[in-house]
């Protein structure tokens, strides 16, 4: 009988008389005593919204240091936490007048412009390079240690003995700033690669610094001496990470470009600083040249060093080195000196010169054969790289004829010889390639 019988479950009631509660005492909101316990022989606290909101809050502040175990947990000393939760919003909160919301400050750094291939390397000063004969160089944005090691290899430290004279000419359209050493930009948060160009005036852009150096200062203050930048990574392929970092900034170690230039003059170092920004999506114009011209033309050919700087190092320096040259080289040849760019028409005559006179009388004086030997065989490879340009000439003419005769109507020939033409740049462009 008992396996025809469905088992059957009674409901139980859980009544709220079977929980046990603490007692539901009011509680005072500002003092967290229990409204019915009168304060003794004191009178009544009057205490602000602020004080009360500030009571509660440190009272949760304490709740929090008790472990699970009932026993009190031992604080952080380090801002880490803080830190790392303060750092999504740091870039949306900023307010300063440069530094401001959205604008971070990224590493001067760029990865895949680096020339390997360079006469010298220098820690700190990218694709360093000379022009013959000049004193004309170039460089990339150095650091601090670079810089100074350009100029001590363009002998104009301090202590040394007759030092040479250098002009260094900035072409930077964007602001920098000096941290440690390590040269700083000013760069959208959407957009960490692509150049800011605020101004194409130095005096503007000298004004923007200073003002993002207070800027850096003053947020440093709010995070213990901290300023959070981004530091480029480079990458075997394509585009480096950009890495959010935590910086330490103080008013020491943080330098416009106007200030480190006026600490080494004041170092005794044998310097002249010029800034003439010019932007690389814009045609360089004339006036550029003038400013260029206006600086070079008072200083000695012999005694002084011109150094171009840009942010890779490549375009503008060398079209500013390119130009410096030809002014040097008619300064140079005003003096009397050697020319530091000879023609190959002038290496001519000095060889057929040298030639005449090497038996040292006076007078003209006929060669010998081997003399005019090597004086035939210099003109007879004159003649033959000007023909190889008149061949070039004609190839690259007969290639783009090639590309666009896609119909009678460009050039009207007949099948046959349509099909010659084409046949014959083929064989034009092989030898191009």
């Amino acid at each position: 009988m008992m396996k025809n019988q469905a088992l059957r479950f009674v409901p139980f009631e859980v009544s709220a008389m079977h929980i046990d509660q603490p007692p539901t005492t009011p509680l005072d909101d500002a003092t967290e005593r229990p409204a019915s316990v009168p304060l003794v022989d004191r009178p009544p606290l009057q205490l602000t919204t602020r004080d009360v909101k500030a009571l509660r809050t440190y009272r949760v502040a304490s709740e929090s240091t008790i472990s699970m175990t009932g026993k009190q947990a031992v604080a952080p000393l380090d801002l880490m936490g803080n830190l790392k939760r303060a750092e999504p919003s740091v870039v949306k909160t900023r307010t300063g007048s440069v530094l401001s919301r959205g604008f971070i400050l990224k590493t001067d750094y760029y990865p895949s412009g680096r020339a390997l291939d360079l006469d010298l390397n220098v820690h700190g000063a990218p694709n360093f390079r000379a022009s013959r004969n000049t004193n004309v160089f170039g460089v990339a944005q150095p650091r601090t240690q670079g810089l100074r090691a350009i100029l001590s290899v363009l002998r104009c430290r301090p202590g040394t003995i007759s030092p040479s004279h250098v002009v260094w000419f900035s072409t930077r359209e964007e602001p920098i700033v000096y941290i440690s050493g390590r040269p700083f930009v000013l760069r959208d948060s959407a957009e960490p690669r692509r150049t800011l160009s605020l101004s194409d005036r130095a005096e503007n852009l000298e004004a923007i610094e200073e003002r993002l150096k207070n800027d850096i200062l003053q947020e440093s203050a709010k995070y213990g001496g901290l300023i959070l930048t981004h530091n480029e990574l480079p990458a075997e392929s394509g585009d480096g990470a950009v890495l959010p970092t935590w910086t330490h900034v103080d008013k020491v170690n943080v330098r416009t470009s106007r200030e480190l230039w006026d600490e080494l003059r004041t170092d005794g170092w044998n310097v002249e600083y010029h800034r003439i920004p010019i932007s690389p999506d814009r045609p360089i114009e004339d006036n550029y040249l003038d400013a260029y011209l206006r600086v070079i033309k008072n200083t000695d050919p012999v005694r002084s060093a011109l150094v171009f700087s840009c942010g890779m190092g490549a375009v503008r320096t060398t079209f500013a080195m390119v130009a410096a040259v030809i002014v040097r080289r008619k300064m140079l040849l005003a003096r009397g000196l050697e020319d530091p760019c000879p023609s190959r028409s002038s290496f001519l005559s000095n060889l057929s010169g040298s030639y005449r006179m090497g038996n040292g009388s006076t007078g003209i004086s006929t060669p010998t054969n081997q003399a005019a030997t090597d004086v035939k065989l210099a003109q007879a490879l004159e003649n033959a790289s000007a023909q190889q340009d008149q061949n070039k000439s004609l190839l690259r003419l007969t290639y783009v004829l090639q590309r666009h005769l896609h119909s009678q109507s460009v050039i009207p020939c007949s099948w046959r010889n349509l099909h010659s033409w084409r046949t014959y740049a083929k064989h034009t462009k092989a030898i191009m390639e």
